[in-house]
């Protein structure tokens, strides 16, 4: 977990700070379970070092949530 909350924590949509990114969080998640299912005794910590990626430059932008938001002020 501290892998995923130092890596996907704290991420902003508009003027919105949201808790974690949820295609990055999936991803690190699929890609780990892939990197272990590769190994008969893995290192757990190292295994999980190495999900870690900047999974979130691969997503499109968030142009439009943020004109929705903009648009719907509350």
């Amino acid at each position: 977990m501290d892998q995923i909350r130092e890596w996907y924590n704290g991420y902003f949509i508009g003027r919105f700070k949201g808790k974690y990114n949820p295609w990055s969080v999936s991803s690190y998640i699929e890609t780990l379970c892939a990197l272990l299912s590769n190994q008969d005794t893995p290192d757990i910590k190292e295994v999980a070092r190495s999900a870690a990626r900047k999974y979130w430059v691969t997503t499109g932008t968030t142009e439009m949530i943020d004109a929705q938001i903009d648009r719907y002020p509350s």
